[in-house]
């Protein structure tokens, strides 16, 4: 049990002091085969097996084909053309502030709360928003629709780690997606004395597909017919590749660009802490000292749910990784719990939990470059962000009760 406690205060202590995430999980994993007393031999088969699972591999080609995606979609122009041609389609500015920060969001390439604070800024026109309704905006909006989106690397991990197919995930996540969209709606323009209403053109809406098609032809081949996760993510990036192909310049000479930006976006390092994360899960598993913590906490009357509320969310507060807080967090829940619809329902309860301390965390660069953007108070902006996602967390809660009878 020491190993554990041991891997976890160091994980946290080293991503706090800015080290790589997989690096901090590595010494994690370590510690664990250190304090457990591993043999040598069992240390390596445990790694090799771990790395060299069709979980690890299939988890690994996500990443790095959703991260060379979303770079290729933003240098490539796709992603400017798209929120071009939505905010002309988008008549009512509030929509506006509400879907640009989205579209933004779920590419999830680095510095995106850098792209999307001024085109939040310019839609805010009119709507009489101050400083630190907009950043809040900006934050809340790019990062809620996380609980729903499929291609989410937070749930791609969590699917992956509990071999569970990602739409259950997202289906209990609407029901906490709703009420919180409510709250941020209300809480941004509760106060908005005209919508700030500009004449829609409906002619751009083609423009608007076309800008849109890479994505699209993912969610079409994945979630309409199932095909191999990494194979629609494949013909996303074909189709992102030929898109907007300049008329000045030689196809050769463009492809080759785009194939220089397209492997400039390939987040290894994020590959390889997803990697760690499930080879972290293996060896806490093979310790078994989380059984020993459950079953202390049974026997001292602590309810899981409140280890499942307080852990994700500390651990995403402190390392500003949402990452980091499901890789410390949900092999507990693996471990510890045998019923698969109690865990599956409380690796839900995680995400949540693990995203609300994550969007409140001090070290969360989205939130620090919109303050700065906007001029505002950070110590303002993290009160009410960490507010909001408490009421995040709580809703997570009701959702969990509710999702184990109907799920």
């Amino acid at each position: 049990m020491l190993g554990i406690v041991a891997a976890l205060i160091a994980i946290n202590i080293l991503s706090y002091y800015g080290r790589k995430l997989y690096l901090s999980v590595l010494a994690g994993i370590i510690l664990v085969a250190l304090f457990n007393r591993f043999p040598l031999d069992e240390v390596f088969f445990l790694f090799y097996r771990s790395v060299s699972s069709s979980t690890s591999v299939n988890l690994a080609l996500i990443i790095i084909g959703l991260t060379a995606f979303g770079e290729l979609f933003k240098e490539t122009g796709n992603l400017r053309i798209m929120v071009d041609k939505l905010a002309i389609v988008l008549s009512d500015r509030r929509h506006q502030v509400v879907v640009l920060p989205a579209l933004v969001g779920l590419m999830a390439f680095p510095g995106g709360a850098v792209f999307s604070a001024p085109l939040v800024e310019e839609a805010g026109t009119g709507l009489e928003l101050d400083g630190v309704k907009l950043t809040v905006a900006n934050i809340m909006f790019r990062h809620m629709f996380y609980l729903i989106f499929p291609f989410y690397s937070g749930l791609i991990i969590l699917s992956g780690l509990s071999n569970t197919n990602v739409m259950f995930f997202v289906r209990i996540n609407v029901l906490t997606l709703i009420p919180f969209f409510i709250l941020i709606y209300f809480y941004t323009f509760r106060n908005v004395k005209h919508n700030g209403k500009i004449k829609a053109d409906f002619s751009q809406v083609p423009s608007l597909l076309l800008s849109m098609s890479p994505l699209l032809i993912i969610l079409v081949l994945a979630l309409g017919f199932n095909i191999y996760f990494p194979l629609a993510i494949l013909a996303g990036i074909v189709l992102a590749m030929f898109n907007y192909l300049p008329k000045q310049s030689k196809l050769s000479e463009t492809l080759k660009t785009r194939v220089v930006q397209l492997m400039h976006g390939i987040n290894w390092s994020m590959a390889l802490s997803v990697i760690f994360i499930l080879v972290l899960k293996d060896f806490m598993e093979r310790s078994g000292a989380i059984d020993i913590i459950i079953e202390f906490m049974v026997k001292n009357g602590v309810p899981l749910i409140i280890l499942a509320i307080i852990l994700p969310f500390l651990t995403g507060l402190i390392t500003g990784s949402q990452t980091a807080a499901l890789g410390m967090s949900a092999p507990v829940f693996l471990a510890g719990i045998t019923d698969p619809i109690l865990q599956r329902n409380f690796l839900g309860l995680v995400f949540v939990t693990s995203l609300a301390g994550y969007m409140g965390s001090p070290l969360h660069l989205c939130t620090v470059l919109t303050a700065e953007h906007f001029k505002v108070s950070l110590q303002q902006v993290m009160r009410k962000i960490n507010l909001l996602g408490l009421c995040l967390a709580g809703l997570g809660v009701a959702t969990f009760f509710i999702s184990i009878k109907l799920f």
